[in-house]
């Protein structure tokens, strides 16, 4: 009798473990249900959004749910038909891992892995994408706003297999994309608003982490990515590889779709690094504040088609005046750049001129403006350091001053060179001038001058000795001997000579609908060419 009582009270133990799993079955799959018809995702009560969907898996033992055909729309009774408004599609979404108590008593789901799977994000004007939508969704996507969740949290949310486009209906194609292979935030916490219907997010402790991203933007489909990246809320530390911009047939597009003359850029870093980056105002207001960007081994193109006209109409910003011109607010304290190229390319004619900076090395301080701070006191100056090899053998460094940037468009500069054979310099001065070097060593260059938006003015010692040069006829790259014999007679073929140095003057007129690098590079070349020509801007020193 005492083992049929024993086993009784077992298999009464057993149903009631069987009713009450079953009913926190049912019950979990409620509040799940509730919490999701109830927009766990009305995240700004003056433009609500609804979550809606297909179907509900739940495994109570596994504490695992997915939800299928989702669909993430603005309410249709807040839709302007005349704005970009986006819609959300997704195939899946796996909840991994949940805890079961804490959603039945305190209505908080934690969770240990969210995953979204084959996202798809719209921005279109217009109605709602009906062919998406049941009659089922479009029911849910009117149910009540009131938030049933107090608190959700995530320790790792994915994303795989996304893409965010803003589509042109007129024009029946793809403005703007982004695509990524991955996305990973981990740490986030949504806590329910002080009226229960907005659930904000605290940031302190999310972490991203992107995989294989890339945005595709513009009329040529031109394409900036990177492979990996994490981005760090709470330290404000950022890391970005292999980070991409266009390549050289897309500059190539641009040069040839352009009407003027343009120099348009392309990169590719191996490794961009931020420090104390300011997350805070960067997802407010977008101001980039950070304490120092490190940029390591990047190749920079350039590419110039000459043969195009100047847009003489146009006058090409100063640094500073872009600083000031700018709507947001930024602040960078350090950017150091190692370990990188410039690659320079000018087409004249039916010919590439081609010039290679190898082994760029540059601090810049004090990069960026803050109007709010320095309205109405002196701005800090920025200070700009340059070094590089050109020509193969020619080592140079630029260091370069904005003074008051937010104030003023003043600048100074200064710098030097190693010693270099004059035949060097030819790809730069037989373009730009009349004179071809055909011998000669420089021993040594020393200059500095100052500037603003109208002109530059400084000193240039060039040390040289052996020059000889030859005059060419400009309307061929053949040698004008007359000229050549009469500028070999008067040229200074070193310097110094018996013991008197002279200085040549940098004496430069800005062409105002030229960039500020076409500026310095014409103000330095300006004190060479003092140096040699025959009829040159010197002084002499002893």
């Amino acid at each position: 009798m005492l083992k049929i009582k024993l086993l009784r009270a077992w298999f009464v133990f057993l149903i009631l473990i069987v009713l009450l799993l079953g009913f926190g079955f049912i019950q979990t799959k409620k509040t799940i249900q509730k919490a999701l018809d109830n927009q766990i995702v009305l995240l700004n009560k003056t433009q609500p959004l609804h979550l809606t969907y297909d179907k509900l898996e739940l495994s109570y033992l596994q504490r695992s749910f997915e939800l299928t055909n989702v669909v993430l729309l603005q309410d249709s009774s807040y839709l302007d038909l005349n704005k970009l408004t986006p819609h959300t599609l997704i195939n899946s979404i796996k909840v991994k891992n949940f805890k079961v108590l804490p959603l039945l008593i305190n209505k908080k789901l934690d969770v240990d892995e969210f995953e979204v799977i084959g996202l798809e994000v719209v921005f279109k004007k217009g109605g709602l994408l009906e062919k998406r939508l049941t009659q089922k969704t479009k029911k849910k996507a009117s149910s009540s706003s009131r938030n049933v969740l107090n608190q959700l949290s995530i320790s790792k949310f994915k994303v795989s297999d996304f893409q965010i486009v803003h589509f042109d209906e007129k024009a029946n194609d793809t403005i703007n994309a982004l695509k990524g292979d991955l996305l990973v935030v981990k740490d986030i916490l949504f806590t329910g608003g002080p009226d229960k219907k907005v659930i904000s997010i605290k940031t302190d402790d999310v972490v991203f982490e992107l995989d294989q991203m890339s945005v595709t933007y513009g009329s040529i489909k031109d394409k900036i990515s990177l492979s990996k990246g994490i981005m760090n809320l709470g330290t404000g530390y950022s890391k970005f590889r292999n980070l991409k911009l266009s390549d050289l047939n897309s500059l190539k597009k641009k040069v040839s779709n352009n009407t003027f003359t343009k120099s348009p850029g392309s990169f590719d870093i191996s490794m961009v690094e931020v420090f104390g980056l300011d997350t805070s105002k960067l997802f407010k207001n977008f101001d980039l504040m950070a304490d120092s960007v490190l940029i390591d081994n990047a190749k920079i193109t350039i590419l110039k088609d000459s043969n195009k006209p100047w847009n003489k109409s146009v006058t090409k910003p100063m640094p500073q005046q872009v600083l000031r011109n700018s709507n947001k607010e930024f602040w960078i304290n350090k950017v150091l750049i190692k370990n990188s190229s410039l690659n320079y390319l000018e087409i004249i004619n039916d010919k590439e001129v081609v010039i290679n900076l190898e082994d760029v090395q540059s601090t810049i301080l004090n990069l960026g403006t803050v109007k709010s701070k320095y309205n109405d006191l002196e701005s800090p100056n920025i200070d700009v350091t340059i070094s590089a090899k050109v020509f193969k053998e020619l080592n140079f460094l630029l260091n370069l001053k904005l003074i008051n940037p937010l104030h003023s468009n003043f600048f100074s500069f200064n710098g030097h060179t190693s010693s270099f054979n004059f035949e060097s310099f030819n790809p730069v001065m037989v373009p730009s001038s009349s004179i071809k070097f055909e011998s000669g060593r420089v021993l040594k260059i020393d200059f500095n001058g100052q500037g603003n938006e109208t002109s530059t003015k400084g000193d240039f010692v060039m040390r040289y000795d052996n020059l000889k040069t030859i005059i060419l006829r400009k309307d061929a790259m053949l040698t004008n001997k007359t000229f050549s014999w009469l500028a070999n007679s008067a040229v200074r073929k070193e310097n110094p000579k018996n013991g008197r140095l002279k200085t040549a003057q940098i004496d430069f007129n800005r062409i105002p609908y030229k960039g500020f690098g076409n500026y310095m590079v014409k103000s330095i070349e300006s004190g060479l060419i003092n140096s040699v020509y025959p009829f040159g801007k010197r002084t002499r020193k002893k």
